[in-house]
């Protein structure tokens, strides 16, 4: 069922009012399904892939290489990353930022490899983003 609407997002006390309009089909959960080419639009936009490597006295090798995938956006967008870590199944975090943004995060290497890199495999990103991949 196609379903158009227009919200109105009053915030207490801060006089200020975000308007969202939004054409989708809402799935039986009643949760709004997202295209998975959608989610690499998105992330081509939005996202960073980062590969972080920090000196690590307690390793064999004494550094550390952590990989990340990551979408920070304002907080009153948060809910378009609730359905963004829905769609990879729940893995990963939503958190505070800071005061005004939000951050979903997925570094666990199991699922980076099982979730995230085959999703954009099959998926693929089209901006330069590719590249960092």
């Amino acid at each position: 069922m196609k379903k158009k609407c227009a919200k109105a997002l009053s915030h207490k006390g801060e006089g200020k009012k975000y308007y969202s309009s939004n054409s989708y089909s809402k799935s039986t959960s009643g949760r709004t399904p997202l295209d998975p080419y959608f989610v690499s639009g998105f992330s081509d936009a939005e996202a960073s892939f980062i590969i972080i490597i920090s000196k690590e006295p307690r390793n064999v090798t004494q550094w550390t290489v952590k990989p990340r995938f990551s979408i920070g956006l304002h907080k009153k967008d948060r809910e378009i990353l609730d359905l963004i870590k829905s769609y990879f199944g729940g893995v990963g975090t939503i958190s505070a930022q800071s005061k005004d943004s939000v951050q979903y995060r997925v570094a666990s290497l199991k699922d980076l490899n099982a979730i995230i890199i085959p999703h954009f495999d099959k998926y693929p990103l089209i901006t330069q983003k590719k590249a960092d991949f």
